[in-house]
């Protein structure tokens, strides 16, 4: 052995690793760099590990051994081996990779020739468990060139680095484990250290079915994706405008195989802020995953409205379907309203507000509400009805499966002041809309139909649904009908559509005229008849015998013996009798 060469410290931690252990370690002793220790961290082993380890140390002087009295987990494992390590050099090893015999050599001699140099790298090939070469594109370490690091864990299996990268990134941080790894090569890369890449292939890193990067996926892309928002919100600034937009990108990555699509397009939000056109730099798979996810806008206007908004609005926060933003207009509440708003604001960055200085009503609140709204589907909700977890992401697969289709509405249930279910609402279909309020509190619709209708008509208040969706309906807008009863509807006794409910029939019967003096004319005969006859009930309520016989008269126009479709009830009070 020539004394005057570098002495190298490999460490191998392993936690039940007998399997390949032995093939580990014979790779070790085998190298042609012969100026080395091994250090076997055993993280308490319940296996044949021990005994194996005792074994080789017999063999061959230059290995020793330290074992962990508790499982620690692989960070702490490395710090152990590590400041137990004599060596000029570092590096690690896993219990089921394979050193090729020049594999240490060559890095050693990169490092002597190449003095600047601090942490060098190479090539690997990956194995399966019964060590046939595995070939393909999605690698589980991509070896890329040193730039790289702050996107992804680009240096694998075979590096070695000097002992003062060591001590002054702080060793293995226990806090980031399952990616101890990549942390501490983005540390070292961060505080200057000089990375370079080799070309040589000499080390096998084996993608066992019993490896922590098999067994435990999920969870290190889940970390992956932490690590390097973190590491971005900290670093971004020492970085390239491309090598920040790359790993955002990266984290969209990260993102879809966990999946997470809400942590997604945050990241890819962060990234068209730096590069508009980011959307096309990701792959094919991903870009369609995240445009499957459209924006969807939740406007919720509240007055007062303390007493249910907290169920409400969490109503909205635990929907499957996660890219959506929360858009509360406070019409100016004197209640506790701005405190349960200014809570949520801070527990969801999705949800956001506006209030209004003086209560102008809900139709202006709609309009305060979608002027501020980014989604391409639109929708709101009332600060006391709740929307089921489901209910979201159902109308918004409708619309996505049905491009032809401008607004989707489906069943409502109604519950009371306790929550408990009353009945369902009537929802009726879409033919129906000139007869009735068809559409119910649940639906969602296309963000060109808020721009060409005009948005809610504040002279119409009380009735500014039924106004939109008569004037989208007549513009000849296609609505779909779904019968999944996602939204429960609270019918308060301190709701409008109960204190005001004589109030609402009337201005419904002026609307209801209105627009069949100006839009019969689109309708079947049988819709027009029915619609004049529907409204004599509202006149029947507000005892207006004369637009009663107005609208009989008118549905008479369109079938002469329109009459026998009245009750026995309204067909009395009408003749008088």
């Amino acid at each position: 052995m020539d004394d005057s060469l570098p002495f190298v410290s490999i460490v191998l931690p392993v936690f039940n690793g007998s399997r390949f252990l032995c093939e580990s370690i014979d790779s070790v002793i085998a190298q042609t760099y012969a100026n080395l220790e091994l250090i076997i961290v055993d993280d308490c082993s319940t296996d044949e590990t021990p005994t194996i380890i005792a074994e080789y140390i017999n063999k061959d002087s230059r290995i020793r051994s330290v074992r962990h009295d508790k499982n620690k987990y692989l960070p702490q494992a490395l710090n152990t081996g590590f400041e137990l390590a004599k060596g000029e050099l570092f590096t690690w090893t896993s219990d089921d990779n394979i050193y090729l015999p020049n594999g240490i050599e060559t890095l050693v001699n990169y490092l002597r020739q190449n003095i600047e140099t601090d942490v060098v790298y190479g090539n690997e090939q990956i194995i399966d468990s019964n060590d046939n070469e595995i070939v393909k594109p999605d690698a589980i370490a991509q070896i890329l060139e040193p730039e790289c690091i702050p996107i992804l864990s680009c240096v694998g299996g075979y590096f070695l680095f000097r002992k003062k990268v060591y001590f002054e990134v702080g060793g293995y941080e226990p806090d980031w484990f399952l990616v101890e790894d990549w942390h501490f090569w983005l540390k070292a890369y961060n505080t200057g250290f000089i990375f370079n890449k080799i070309n040589e292939c000499n080390y096998k890193y084996r993608d066992s079915s019993q490896s922590l990067t098999s067994t435990r996926a999920t969870d290190i892309q889940r970390r992956c994706m932490e690590l390097s928002l973190e590491n971005l919100e900290n670093n971004q600034h020492i970085y390239s405008t491309e090598i920040v937009v790359r790993s955002y990108l990266k984290c969209v990555g990260f993102a879809y195989r966990i999946p997470d699509i809400l942590a997604g397009l945050k990241c890819l939000e962060k990234a068209q802020q730096i590069n508009e056109n980011a959307l096309d730099l990701l792959k094919p798979q991903i870009k369609e995953w995240v445009m499957a996810q459209p924006l969807v806008s939740i406007v919720l206007p509240v007055y007062n409205g303390s007493l249910f908004l907290r169920e409400s609005l969490d109503s909205v926060i635990s929907q499957t379907y996660a890219n959506w933003e929360l858009i509360i207009v406070d019409d100016c509440s004197t209640d506790e309203t701005p405190n349960i708003i200014a809570e949520y604001i801070n527990k969801d960055d999705r949800v956001r507000s506006v209030k209004h200085d003086k209560n102008q009503y809900l139709p202006q609140a709609l309009n305060t509400g979608f002027e501020l709204a980014k989604g391409e589907f639109f929708t709101w909700t009332s600060d006391d009805n709740i929307y089921l977890p489901n209910g979201i992401e159902t109308l918004v697969k409708y619309l996505n499966q049905n491009p032809e289709t401008d607004v989707v509405y489906g069943n409502e249930i109604y519950i009371d002041d306790f929550g408990n279910k009353i009945a369902g609402d009537y929802i009726g279909d879409p033919e129906e809309i000139p007869i009735i309020s068809a559409i119910g509190g649940y639906f969602m619709f296309r963000r060109d139909v808020y721009a060409d209708v005009g948005g809610y008509d504040k002279n119409w208040f009380l009735v500014e649904d039924w106004l939109f969706w008569l004037t989208a309906y007549n513009k000849g807008y296609i609505f779909g009908r779904i019968n999944e009863a996602n939204y429960l509807y609270r019918r308060s006794t301190i709701s409008l559509t109960m204190t005001k409910q004589k109030e609402i029939q009337r201005i419904r019967l002026k609307l209801s005229l209105k627009n069949l003096a100006e839009n019969a004319s689109k309708y079947t005969s049988q819709i027009a008849m029915r619609a004049y006859l529907k409204n004599i009930r509202a006149c029947y309520v507000l005892k207006d015998k004369g637009n009663a016989l107005k609208c009989l008269s008118s549905a008479r126009g369109y079938n002469e013996n329109a009459e026998r479709f009245l009750n026995l009830e309204l067909l009395n009070w009408i003749k008088g009798e």
